[in-house]
């Protein structure tokens, strides 16, 4: 019944407007500050060596590193397009490098980074994601590590925020923060990327969506939940809390009402 409320006053509603790594191991440190000097392209074809160089003197650079070092949230949404497109490791060397990269800067506590949306909590749905398309054991130590993350760190409310403060360059991890809705869609995604749906965590996160959604069918969102760059300024995309809740809740009614729950797409 709470679904079908929610979607009936989504489809009342007006078209949504709007727009559409680091890991705390002892030798992050090291490994960030050789990652910004940018990739060498040291055995590339000259071509590929003339154009790097000619990117690392490009003067309007992001914030001093015109290439950006790798991280778990860009390297999941790769290999989630490879995993759309059938391959897996088995087959596939690029993906099982992928997947190693992936497991390797996983944090202790089962979080992974997320550059481009704040941030563990962005981090670990695209990393969910990803070794779900790429058919990762869901019971494999590591995607439960990070599950078991993500259940530890749901507000009392029954959804999810984190705040900026994660970006801090003590790298202290996770920063708790009131829920929000695109937080909350992103952290219910993971979960059911994973093969978590019937489990009471997924089920508050659902209802603390359905009893925030306003009456025109959304949700609001004052927070900022975007990574413009790290520590320098965040974004507020005004979609982000319209069609994130709503890619949640769908994933949600679809998985309950189907035979099967693993998720078949990469994201």
């Amino acid at each position: 019944m709470i679904l079908a409320c929610s979607f009936e006053r989504v489809a009342r509603a007006r078209p949504a407007m709007g727009q559409i790594t680091r890991d705390r191991s002892a030798n992050a440190r090291t490994r960030r500050s050789k990652a910004c000097k940018a990739p060498t392209a040291a055995g590339a074809p000259p071509l590929i060596q003339i154009m790097t160089m000619i990117i690392k003197l490009y003067p309007a650079a992001d914030h001093g590193a015109s290439l950006g070092p790798p991280t778990a949230d860009v390297a999941a949404r790769c290999l989630s397009m490879l995993g759309q497109l059938g391959e897996v490791p088995s087959g596939n060397p690029v993906v099982t490098r992928g997947v190693d990269y992936l497991l390797r800067t996983q944090e202790n506590d089962g979080s992974l980074f997320g550059r481009w949306g704040m941030n563990y909590i962005y981090g670990t749905w695209s990393v969910l994601c990803a070794l779900n398309a790429v058919q990762r054991d869901p019971r494999s130590a590591e995607v439960q590590k990070a599950v078991a993350w993500l259940k530890t760190i749901q507000n009392k409310d029954g959804g999810w925020g984190e705040g900026g403060e994660s970006y801090a360059l003590d790298y202290a991890g996770y920063c708790p923060a009131p829920s929000t809705p695109s937080q909350t869609a992103w952290a219910l995604l993971g979960l059911m990327a994973a093969g978590v749906v019937e489990d009471n965590a997924v089920t508050l996160g659902v209802r603390y969506l359905a009893r925030t959604q306003a009456e025109d069918g959304f949700w609001k969102e004052e927070r900022f939940t975007a990574t413009g760059f790290p520590r320098v300024f965040f974004l507020r995309y005004h979609g982000y809390a319209k069609y994130f809740p709503l890619w949640a809740m769908a994933r949600y009614r679809n998985l309950k009402s189907g035979n099967r729950h693993p998720v078949l797409v990469g994201m």
